[in-house]
């Protein structure tokens, strides 16, 4: 039976904020005496989560995740759910969303057909979560997401859509988009209706094939995405 306090996953945890959040869990004092479930794309070539890690004397575990394969993420569920049944780890404390994508140059789609910005920074994440909550720590489990400044008032608008009449998710107006206006344009300020997601799900809202500057089609399937998962919060 474990004898660690309970479990905290962390998705993302080879990037720069993930290495930062792992670095913590494992030499805070208060932290160390939780289990560490730590994924990354590629658990093989893992150099800043492996350096992370180097001295780390608290129980711990890197785990393959791709968020883009929802084949792999109900597999990954699947196998730490039956840790917890078994009592091999505790029960989850905490998970932290923090694995996030984004292209520039190209706009690329996982084997379902879905948009890689979409399935990777909200709906793999999605699911990880819902089949993890059986085994979360019923009294004390926490989720935490990992935001972005692509859509950072967009809880106002979430409660908007949800308490009034309106059906649309508008984009947030966050002072950073008007230094690079990729609102500006009038069909892309309306991101989602409550009544259809296939846009942003297929990738069609915001297309690199119909951008003339590359980037900004891609910051705003980010932010779109990253909108996704605060409106699931």
């Amino acid at each position: 039976m474990s004898t660690q306090k309970g479990t905290i996953l962390v998705t993302g945890a080879n990037g720069g904020l993930g290495c930062a959040i792992v670095s913590r869990l494992v030499s805070a004092p208060n932290l160390r005496a939780y289990h560490g479930i730590f994924t990354v794309r590629n658990s093989d070539s893992a150099p800043a989560l492996d350096a992370a890690l180097a001295s780390a004397t608290s129980s711990h575990e890197k785990v393959l995740l791709d968020l883009s394969r929802l084949g792999n993420v109900r597999e990954v569920a699947a196998a730490i759910n039956a840790k917890v049944q078994a009592g091999t780890i505790p029960p989850i404390s905490a998970i932290i969303l923090n694995a996030g994508y984004e292209e520039y140059d190209t706009q690329r789609w996982n084997e379902d057909g879905l948009e890689m910005t979409f399935v990777v920074n909200y709906l793999g994440h999605w699911l990880l979560t819902m089949l993890l909550l059986q085994s979360m720590d019923g009294e004390t489990g926490r989720v935490v997401w990992i935001s972005s400044w692509s859509q950072k008032q967009v809880a106002l608008f979430v409660v908007e859509v949800l308490f009034s009449t309106d059906s649309e998710l508008k984009s947030p107006e966050d002072p950073h988009h008007n230094l690079n206006e990729s609102y500006k344009e009038e069909n892309y300020k309306t991101m989602i209706t409550t009544d259809d997601l296939e846009p942003i799900a297929e990738g069609t809202w915001s297309a690199t094939a119909d951008e003339k500057t590359l980037w900004m089609s891609a910051y705003r399937r980010y932010g779109a995405s990253k909108m996704c998962g605060v409106s699931m919060m």
